[in-house]
């Protein structure tokens, strides 16, 4: 039988049946999802001025490419800003939530 001591040496490594059992557990509870709620708004779009929300799945990655991640998913799902031109963006933020 090998103690508790000598398994905390051998780290990762030790295998039990309680272990296992704890590994499984864990395994199987559900674990939520990121998503992403993007504000926008948008000055020089023709005849009017747009602003909306737009709730994508998953998180933005970080550093330099977050604000172009933002910008690319505005303008794919916003209303009616897919054909629209170059956008000039009065307020764009995010917030990325696990639910």
């Amino acid at each position: 039988m090998v103690t508790a001591s000598e398994m905390g040496k051998k780290g990762g490594q030790a295998k039990s049946e309680a272990k296992t059992a704890a590994a499984r557990k864990n395994a199987s509870k559900p674990r939520g999802k990121w998503v992403t709620a993007i504000a926008y708004e948008v000055a020089n779009v023709p005849q009017f001025k747009a602003f909306g929300v737009v709730l994508v799945r998953g998180a933005p990655p970080s550093g330099a490419k977050n604000h172009e991640w933002l910008v690319a998913k505005v303008r794919e799902l916003g209303l009616g800003l897919q054909d629209a031109g170059d956008l000039e963006f009065l307020n764009l933020s995010a917030s990325s939530r696990r639910i």
